[in-house]
């Protein structure tokens, strides 16, 4: 279900800010009449710092937040993968075109916003280029040992799939063909390293106006996090991007399986990165 953000939070300036921001994107978008608000569609694999890009948007408050909405079509109603999915299930649709309808509904209304991973609708949306030209597709990618390290400490019982750069490759490829060009790629290491020049890059490329003060929120889990909330407890408690590095007792260097699910996802991995957006020209760093 989405995350939606009452106006009443916002002052008259950030209204403004949000009329230009989503007037700016809909003049740039090749697929949408200017009666359509965008979609931005964040495609990401597990432990990506997807989440924090998300949080980024919720900071914003002009966007309705959809987190993850397909993982319950993957999880519970297909029974694929391995994670368990942790919130109430009639809480969600549990078909992929009820889902889909969700999302187109809320955009009718306002900006819409939604991260999710590239495998959990896989099987539906590659054949289903209407909805694909619809969405603004933007992709966030990680170093494979970081991920494969972080996503065993949370499911040991990971699939292959799960682990989720070839998934993610297939869908890349296949908007270079519905799109006509590369959707636009972020690796969560530019994105760690320099926030800001990052995130404007990213803005501009989507077509909206990049807010620097949305880098920073206060520590605090949202509703929307409840169903994956296990997994969200380091979002949860940071205030804005950083680089946190962890140590793992099982790792792609210590384990057998994960070494070969490393080496076969790592060239997926290495193929999208050749497609990561660069900092903004001009854009001053994060202090």
């Amino acid at each position: 279900a989405p995350t939606i953000f009452s106006p009443s939070r916002w002052s008259s300036t950030g209204l403004l800010r949000i009329c230009s921001s989503v007037r700016f994107l809909v003049s740039k978008s090749h697929h949408m009449s200017a009666s359509q608000h965008p979609i931005v569609a964040l495609w990401a694999h597990p432990r990506s710092r997807s989440t924090a890009m998300e949080r980024i948007f919720m900071e914003r408050n002009d966007f309705t937040i959809f987190h993850e909405p397909f993982s319950v079509l993957y999880y519970v109603h297909e029974a694929k993968g391995s994670a368990k999915f942790e919130a109430e299930v009639e809480k969600f649709a549990s078909n992929y075109e009820d889902i889909k309808k969700e999302i187109l509904a809320a955009a009718e209304k306002g900006p819409v916003f939604f991260k999710d991973m590239a495998y959990h609708p896989f099987q539906h949306i590659m054949g289903d280029d209407e909805f694909l030209k619809r969405l603004t597709n933007t992709f966030i990618i990680r170093d494979p040992a970081d991920t494969i390290n972080s996503h065993y400490a949370m499911n040991p019982d990971l699939t292959r799939e799960e682990v989720g750069y070839e998934r993610q490759l297939q869908l890349f490829r296949r908007l270079e063909e519905v799109q006509g060009k590369a959707p636009i790629l972020v690796d969560s290491e530019d994105l760690t390293t320099d926030p800001n020049q990052i995130i404007e890059a990213y803005c501009q490329s989507v077509g909206i106006i990049h807010v620097p003060e949305a880098l920073e929120w206060e520590p605090g889990q949202p509703e929307a996090w409840k169903s994956w909330e296990s997994w969200h407890k380091d979002a949860s408690q940071s205030k804005g991007i950083i680089a946190k590095k962890n140590s793992y007792a099982v790792t792609v260097e210590n384990d057998s399986r994960l070494r070969e699910m490393h080496d076969l996802e790592l060239p997926f991995y290495n193929a999208l990165r050749a497609q990561r957006i660069a900092a903004a020209p001009g854009s001053p760093p994060t202090n």
